[in-house]
């Protein structure tokens, strides 16, 4: 079977457009869910408990993988390249950034990005960047692996 030269170019730009806007593959996917599962259950629940004080996950906090979680993991990634005018911007492409990315969120790494903090967090560091703050933080984080 041929396939229309037509239909071929428009595949081609359609592909040519996700990989522009830089749409995540199937790849890329595969190992956010496969760096997710990875993690102890704890962990996990950690993970989803930071995403539901950022107001990005609704569901339950009860470490499973869901569609829920996926999107909102790489909603958190994007807010905080927002909030940070893209100071810092959470790779998340392979399995190893996966993993890294999931590891500092769940310590708390980005809760000044994502939600503000604690209430005592910003009471004490009111006038301090928080961008500033989760770059220490994720400094100390790694530190003490």
């Amino acid at each position: 079977m041929s396939v229309p030269s037509s239909l071929r170019s428009a595949l081609l730009g359609a592909a040519l457009l996700c990989l522009a806007l830089g749409v995540p593959d199937a790849a890329g996917a595969d190992g956010l869910a496969a760096s997710f599962r990875a993690l102890p259950e704890a962990d996990r629940i950690s993970v989803q408990h930071e995403l539901r004080r950022a107001e990005l996950f609704l569901g339950d906090a009860d470490g499973r993988w869901t569609g829920s979680t996926e999107r909102a993991l790489r909603r958190s990634v994007e807010k905080i390249a927002q909030v940070s005018q893209e100071r810092l911007h959470p790779r998340i492409g392979s399995e190893t950034e996966a993993t890294q990315y999931l590891d500092d969120l769940g310590a708390g790494s980005y809760r000044r990005i994502l939600y503000r903090g604690s209430l005592l967090e910003r009471i004490l560091y009111i006038d301090r960047d928080p961008v500033m703050m989760v770059q220490r933080a994720l400094a100390e984080h790694a530190a003490e692996k």
